[in-house]
């Protein structure tokens, strides 16, 4: 979420709450991220991804690739994706058939026969994408549920939320429609997930140091397209030094979520890291991927600190009241605003940036970072 500190003021009041929430939640958070978190100042990836990179200890059977490989020999009429049992720890390939089952099986894989294929619910995602655009709703795929999760916030009236019942009925059980309290909201050294600021007072946080593949002396931040596109028209940056450091380069918002801040001081540290809040500690990244469904994943803000998560929804389509974004995937992260644009990541691999989140609770919405990555021809570093 993008904050506009010259748009609204915060009162010390609010100031107060939120420390308080992050007094309360340390101690639960700090056992979360224990399993995770650097044990050094930098940790490198292997040379080759590993399924405990991935962040999956999977202690027999197949790992996250060979699973993906299946499934996708399954096809889409067969398979509706593979996710990672937590209880087992083991990957699980869904499969709509005997004989699928048996081909997963005989791999050495664990299979779980499911009512809906991967092409059943792409019908529910383009019926949906098709017929509502209706701001405050979400919708994605659950892998693990075998169904479309659809989200109603608290600003979708009775009558709409009717609506998108209506269209949902004839999936039967392939969608579920939920109404959340609160509102889908994205409003909101240069280390990954450090504090950061434009000239006209909005804040983010810092995502990922990228450099262009064609000439890697050239230095940028990838970050939220809303923190970018809706700065006001300010195109430069500080850092929390208050050193302006860059100006934006580039901003796609709404549809997609990623923008792109080039570096123009020579004197400011670029280092292709993520900062761990509370620790002090860095994590080096390396390389990057997509996220897989039910990974354990890691999120550095400035606001709420760093947090880790399961992810547990993809291809997500968000209703923000900017326009709609598409292809994110959900966390049970903790976010405020202000957090908007930091990483997600897992080890030494870039995942994703902070999107957006419902305000009701630690529900949060992310950018995949490959697709950024790819328009604007960079890398991370």
């Amino acid at each position: 979420m993008r904050k506009q500190l010259s748009r609204r003021a915060v009162p010390v009041a609010v100031g107060a709450v939120v420390v308080a929430v992050l007094a309360t939640n340390a101690p639960a958070n700090a056992e979360r991220i224990a399993a995770i978190a650097p044990a050094a100042e930098t940790v490198v990836a292997p040379a080759a991804e590993t399924v405990a990179e991935r962040g999956i200890p999977v202690r027999a059977g197949i790992g996250s690739v060979r699973a993906d490989g299946l499934a996708a020999e399954l096809g889409p009429q067969r398979t509706a994706g593979v996710y990672f049992d937590r209880k087992t720890e083991r990957m699980v390939v869904t499969v709509t058939d005997a004989a699928a089952e048996r081909a997963v099986t005989a791999a050495g894989g664990v299979a779980k026969r499911v009512k809906h294929s991967v092409e059943d619910l792409n019908a529910v995602r383009k019926a949906l994408d098709e017929r509502i655009d209706t701001r405050g709703t979400t919708w994605g795929t659950a892998v693990d549920d075998n169904v479309i999760n659809v989200t109603a916030d608290s600003t979708v009236s009775e009558v709409d939320f009717a609506e998108m019942a209506a269209v949902l009925a004839p999936f039967g059980d392939a969608a579920r429609l939920t109404r959340l309290a609160g509102q889908l909201d994205t409003s909101g050294p240069v280390n990954g997930g450090k504090y950061m600021r434009n000239g006209s007072g909005g804040t983010c946080s810092v995502g990922f140091s990228v450099q262009k593949k064609s000439d890697p002396t050239q230095k940028y931040v990838i970050t939220a397209g809303h923190c970018t596109v809706l700065a006001s028209g300010e195109a430069k940056w500080y850092n929390g030094a208050n050193v302006y450091f860059g100006y934006d380069a580039g901003g796609r918002y709404p549809g997609t979520d990623y923008g792109l801040i080039r570096h123009n001081n020579p004197v400011v540290d670029k280092p292709g890291n993520v900062y761990w809040h509370g620790s002090g500690q860095v994590t080096d990244i390396t390389h990057s991927r997509d996220p897989g469904f039910g990974e354990y994943v890691c999120q550095s803000g400035w606001v709420l600190g760093t947090y880790c998560g399961t992810v547990y929804e993809l291809d997500v389509t968000a209703h923000y009241r900017e326009g709609n974004v598409y292809g994110l995937f959900r966390t049970d992260h903790c976010v405020s605003d202000g957090d908007s644009g930091g990483p997600i990541f897992h080890g030494a691999a870039a995942l994703g940036i902070h999107s957006g989140r419902n305000t009701s609770g630690c529900i949060a919405y992310h950018q995949r970072v490959n697709p950024a990555l790819a328009w604007y021809g960079v890398e991370v570093y």
